[in-house]
């Protein structure tokens, strides 16, 4: 062993994983890695791959650390079953600020996409997902967020809203998945709305414009208890999903098992 090359032992290491990744394609078991390994910043990234072939799926939770709810929802979603596709989700993108309960820490990471390998914590993170993104050719990403108030009683607030900067001649999917959640939605003034406010440097934004693919900010109200917040938001994933024709199982918390109303949403009424 003494006089092996010293990249023996990389080598061996990026074998290893190599093969684990093989044994976990298409066997349910979520793939783990790390992104910005070994410093303060290093995340978890899970890869769930279904036997069959499909839309590759990315969802980001903890993107800003004071939201709960988008973590809580992302982990959720690991512990499902892909029946086709591939589904990759980072439960908890800034665990820093997650762990202080601060929004994030030196930059707000939803505005320093497409970031720098040689920037600050936020700025590194924020560029390991994009590499990820493109990586896994991601067609839909998904970011998990929590707002304030809700925007169909106040179109100032940003809570129960899917965010593009996209208008609907152009891609009508946020409109498409919100009337299906919606029916999942008796009451109307909880129900979700589409709202065009591109945010410059967020990782919509940014992987739109390098990728060319679908991606969306998914904000649950702050208006409601965490466990509501987190049942909105899953039913918004969930129909996102659905929608980009990714198919999941084992899904006790999310629209599975449950039935539009009988009497359909509510419809709102004109301010």
């Amino acid at each position: 062993m003494e006089n092996l090359p010293r990249r023996v032992p990389q080598v061996l290491a990026t074998a290893l994983t190599f093969i684990v990744a093989v044994m976990a394609w298409g066997s349910g078991e979520p793939e783990k890695q790390v992104l910005c390994p070994g410093t303060p910043w290093a995340t978890d990234l899970y890869v769930i791959r279904g036997q069959n072939p499909g839309p590759s799926v990315m969802v980001i939770g903890g993107i800003h650390g004071t939201e709960t709810a988008g973590w809580m929802v992302a982990e959720q979603l690991i512990q499902l079953t892909v029946v086709n596709g591939t589904l990759v989700v980072i439960p908890r993108a800034n665990k820093p600020a997650i762990a202080r309960n601060a929004r994030y820490i030196k930059h707000d990471l939803n505005h320093s996409f497409p970031g720098r390998a040689d920037g600050t914590g936020e700025q590194r993170l924020a560029y390991e997902i994009m590499q990820a993104i493109g990586r896994y050719d991601c067609s839909l990403v998904l970011g998990l967020h929590q707002g304030r108030g809700v925007h169909g009683r106040d179109a100032k607030r940003s809570g129960q809203t899917m965010i593009t900067g996209i208008p609907r001649a152009t891609d009508d999917f946020p409109w498409r998945v919100v009337e299906k959640t919606n029916t999942y939605i008796r009451n109307a003034r909880d129900q979700f709305s589409v709202y065009i406010y591109p945010v410059a440097g967020s990782s919509s934004e940014e992987s739109v414009g390098k990728y060319g693919n679908r991606a969306y900010a998914l904000e649950a109200s702050d208006a409601y208890p965490l466990r509501t917040r987190a049942r909105y938001l899953r039913l918004l994933v969930d129909t996102c999903v659905a929608d980009a024709g990714l198919r999941l199982v084992g899904n006790p918390a999310g629209t599975a098992g449950r039935r539009p109303h009988p009497a359909g949403p509510q419809r709102r009424r004109a301010p």
